[in-house]
């Protein structure tokens, strides 16, 4: 399960950022991703985001994203004055229709405004359609689910 759930964390990275043209930065909730730590922090929270923690060049907020409540994950270069990456993990489900549901959700989502994705793989080997084996497949780490999306900006 945690193997599905960092899999699906590093796909939202890809997926969170919001791309206006090919001359601006990515934004996340309409904020650059760009400057400092602290810049971006200060921003999220003045959006409304809660900060639960940080260290070294990661910071966890809680808040709201596409009406769902989500825990955020920013990361910046070592020395605090880039940031990079923003990450969004849901809490984590034991369904496979809630997981699967979720993924179709943000594929589509993306795909209308990105394109088709660059990568693309959706492999599950179970053989029985029970949530109790393709939830089995899942904990094994058998399952691999994830899309990418390479933009410009």
């Amino acid at each position: 399960m945690k193997k599905l759930i960092v899999s699906f964390a590093f796909v939202l990275i890809a997926l969170t950022s919001y791309a206006q043209s090919s001359s601006e930065h990515l934004t996340f909730k309409g904020i650059p991703i760009e400057g400092s730590m602290t810049e971006f922090c200060q921003k999220l929270k003045a959006k409304g985001f809660t900060s639960i923690g940080s260290e070294n060049n990661l910071a966890l907020f809680m808040g709201d994203f596409t009406g769902r409540n989500a825990t955020i994950g920013v990361t910046a270069t070592d020395d605090g004055k880039s940031v990079f990456a923003v990450a969004v993990l849901f809490d984590p489900s034991g369904e496979w229709n809630t997981l699967v549901n979720t993924y179709n959700y943000y594929k589509d989502l993306y795909t209308r405004k990105y394109g088709n994705p660059t990568i693309s793989k959706e492999k599950n080997p179970a053989h029985l359609d029970s949530n109790t084996a393709l939830m089995a497949e899942v904990h094994q780490g058998t399952v691999v689910w994830g899309s990418a999306w390479e933009v410009t900006g």
